[in-house]
C-alpha cells in the first residue's frame, strides 16, 4: 500500500505566478518565493472529485474518456 500525505498551503493567489514546470506540470510561485509543482494529473484527479462532489458541473463522459487514454 502506498503511503499519502496531505499538505495545507495559504497560497494568495493575488500576487501568484502560473508557469510551465518543463512539461511536469503547473509550477505555482506566489510573491514570497514558495513554489509549488502541481501535474496536470494531478489536476485533473482534483477536477474529477470536485465534479463527483456537485462542486463544478458534470464534463462530458467523452472528457474522461479522453483523460484515461492519457494515463
Amino acid at each position: 500500500m502506498a503511503a499519502t500525505s496531505t499538505v495545507s498551503m495559504d497560497f494568495d493567489d493575488a500576487g501568484c505566478t502560473i508557469a510551465s514546470a518543463g512539461g511536469k506540470g503547473f509550477a505555482l510561485r506566489d510573491t514570497a518565493g514558495n513554489q509549488v509543482t502541481v501535474s496536470l494529473m494531478a489536476v485533473l484527479r482534483c477536477l474529477a472529485v470536485a465534479e463527483h462532489k456537485k462542486l463544478v458541473p458534470a464534463l462530458p463522459g467523452e472528457f474522461w474518456q479522453y483523460v484515461e487514454h492519457l494515463k
